[in-house]
């Protein structure tokens, strides 16, 4: 079964809208959902050094709720539910 899903990134600038099969973990779809809002990655994130992971977020659930990598996408999202992506940068170090 495919659940059609809502998409935002942090700032509300850019939405989209895609179908993510129920069956699959959250860390299964996370690269569908980047591609999706960013088809040519996030141009602000410039600084290879930069060590970035994306974190996700229900916010049809009231308290949103994060998305946990091994949870079932069914089990935590029905049918336009919208999703918040989120990046998590830490710096990274030097590279020589």
């Amino acid at each position: 079964m495919m659940l059609r899903i809502k998409v935002s990134d942090m700032t509300g600038d850019r939405h989209t809208s895609l179908r993510l099969p129920a069956n699959r973990t959250v860390a299964q779809v996370r690269p569908q959902v980047l591609e999706a809002l960013w088809p040519t990655g996030p141009d602000w994130l410039e600084d290879e050094r930069a060590d970035t992971t994306w974190n996700l977020y229900n916010i049809s659930c009231c308290p949103e709720r994060p998305l946990v990598d091994s949870d079932r996408v069914g089990d935590v999202l029905s049918n336009g539910h919208e999703i918040r992506v989120e990046p998590n940068m830490t710096a990274g170090g030097l590279r020589s």
